[in-house]
């Protein structure tokens, strides 16, 4: 779809390498957020149904494992399911992890992993 190709050539001109899989059969998850004046957000919209169906699965592929291994840092969000920011979690090892908070009903997604993680990025809300 047209956002996935948004995304992939954004991902691509940054010289990050993108190990993404291709659902055929999905839309990209997206996220509509409405802003007011002084910068609050008044609604967000989001279809993220794509990370709960695939996510815990991917976190299995060895090239995820790979740039797991890699990396000096993981940075993860709440929108993965619990199951595969555990797994995240697990395959960082000794590497420091952040997460993004995302939403004050996606926050609770990490809980069982604030132990392990460095740092966590939230607002007054979440």
């Amino acid at each position: 779809d047209a956002a996935a190709d948004s995304v992939a050539s954004a991902i691509d001109n940054a010289g990050i390498t993108d190990l993404s899989v291709v659902f055929l059969d999905r839309t990209t998850p997206s996220y509509t957020a409405l802003i007011d004046a002084e910068g609050e957000l008044i609604v967000g919209l989001a279809d993220m149904a794509l990370y709960d169906l695939a996510f815990p699965k991917q976190m299995r592929r060895s090239k995820v494992r790979e740039a797991i291994a890699a990396a000096d840092a993981i940075l993860c969000d709440a929108n993965l399911p619990t199951a595969a920011l555990e797994r995240l979690v697990a395959l960082a090892g000794d590497r420091p992890v952040f997460a993004i908070a995302v939403s004050p009903a996606k926050v609770v997604r990490l809980a069982p992993l604030l132990s392990d993680l460095s740092l966590l990025f939230m607002n007054r809300r979440e």
